[in-house]
């Protein structure tokens, strides 16, 4: 990361200034939540609710799987605002504090906001920009327009619409000093630090035109250079292997192959889970899954609410694996089954510590491969700050030799170069949301 990065001190400048507490609380001082009819629910019936799932599936990890899960039927908006400037392009940046994050405030994009917060269901203030995504007039192209899914293990089929738009002329002003414009090449920077760029912004920057992050043609800098981004310019231009509904078409077939039912059921109706005075948690061994939080804030909508957070006991691992494979880099994707997905199929990163299908062999082949690899990038991020408590994942790229042996299409794996991802990545349920984390971290390099 550059020493001078402007949007880098202005995150730290809104750190400085945000007032976020946060307060676990037991569930009798909650004033807006309660448990009823087996699941917990806010008062107003909006916002989200956490319910029981239990799930019969052909995946033998998956197959009787029986756990609380947040349910959030309601469709969000996730969406940046762009504007041209010559040749370059600005963003507009918010600087977003949120319960779970490490270090509260993130950078987020423009509007990022569920249905109960844009309909006011909280009772406080207006979504800043909201027009430019649900309104956009003739002052706004829309770029980039599609649903995508959040953690397919912790939501039960919950889409947010993730947007860009571009700006005719100025674009609108900064409504408060937690939003700002960001030329494209600072937030590249930031792409490529550590607890900077929340979750839903490096799901929106993911799946839109990465010529608008890269001020031009993606990774065209690299052209004539040497080394891993002249290796990424390769892989955005080279032939793909196969066409892209080819690709559309192997995940339409493992969707096919994988038998998945998924149940919503009580709360109490879970033996393997229990309410106490101040979490929800597995009987066996105590593990707290979900705990009360009271919040004050003096940057959001509302200056005071309560609400349950997920809570994570280890740092995650991520791992994207990529090798050269016909003369270019190609990545390696599995197909992950998760119960939260609509399509119970998404195309997921190589390997995750909470895989639940991770004891097979292919998985095995993997973790000794990656010790073989060379690291080509690593960060630690939060993951959803607004609905988990300090959830912390290392997101890490790994190139293989290519002298490693590692052929596993028919484990249910699928090379995909970097050319055919960037066009099917606003296509609906393709890839999973640590899948977009993961890629994002190689627009840094746009």
């Amino acid at each position: 990361m550059t020493a001078n990065c402007p949007l880098r001190d202005w995150l730290e400048e809104r750190r400085a200034a945000s007032r976020l507490s946060v307060r676990v609380i037991p569930w009798r001082e909650c004033t807006a939540w309660r448990f009823e009819r087996g699941r917990l629910a806010h008062a107003t019936g909006g916002f989200f609710s956490v319910v029981g799932i239990r799930a019969a599936c052909s995946v033998s990890g998956l197959d009787g799987l029986a756990v609380p899960i947040i349910d959030q039927p309601e469709v969000g908006i996730l969406g940046f605002v762009v504007r041209a400037r010559g040749t370059a392009h600005e963003w507009l940046i918010q600087a977003k504090a949120e319960p779970g994050n490490i270090g509260a405030v993130q950078l987020a994009p423009t509007v990022q906001a569920t249905l109960s917060n844009f309909t006011r269901l909280h009772g406080g203030g207006a979504t800043a920009y909201l027009d430019c995504f649900t309104a956009p007039d003739g002052g706004f192209d829309v770029v980039a327009d599609s649903l995508q899914s959040e953690h397919g293990s912790r939501f039960l089929a919950k889409y947010n619409r993730n947007m860009t738009v571009l700006a005719a002329g100025h674009g609108p002003d900064p409504c408060s000093a937690d939003w700002r414009w960001a030329a494209a090449a600072d937030l590249r920077v930031m792409l490529a630090s550590d607890f900077a760029v929340n979750t839903d912004a490096r799901s929106v920057l993911f799946g839109s035109d990465w010529r608008l992050l890269a001020d031009g043609a993606p990774f065209s800098r690299w052209r004539g250079a040497s080394g891993w981004g002249a290796g990424l310019l390769a892989s955005f231009e080279v032939e793909p292997d196969q066409s892209d509904e080819d690709a559309v078409s192997w995940l339409a077939a493992r969707r096919a192959a994988v038998r998945f039912e998924v149940d919503v059921v009580p709360l109490d109706s879970m033996p393997e889970w229990h309410v106490t005075p101040d979490s929800i948690a597995r009987r066996r061994d105590g593990r707290v899954l979900l705990r009360a939080y009271e919040v004050r804030a003096n940057s959001r909508e509302v200056e005071r609410w309560d609400q349950p957070l997920v809570l994570s006991h280890r740092e995650e691992a991520v791992v994207l694996v990529c090798q050269r494979r016909g003369g270019a880099l190609r990545f390696l994707l599995r197909a992950s089954a998760e119960a939260g997905f609509r399509e119970r199929v998404q195309l997921g990163p190589t390997w995750q510590s909470d895989d639940l299908t991770a004891g097979n062999g292919a998985a095995h082949q993997i973790l000794a491969a990656l010790q073989r690899g060379h690291e080509r990038d690593s960060r630690l991020q939060s993951d959803e700050g607004g609905r988990f408590f300090r959830s912390v994942s290392r997101y890490r790229i790994v190139e293989l030799p290519e002298t490693e042996a590692i052929d596993l299409e028919a484990s249910g794996y699928l090379w995909m170069d970097l050319g055919q991802i960037y066009r099917l990545g606003g296509v609906q349920g393709m890839f999973t949301n640590e899948a977009r984390s993961v890629l994002s971290m190689l627009l840094s390099w746009l």
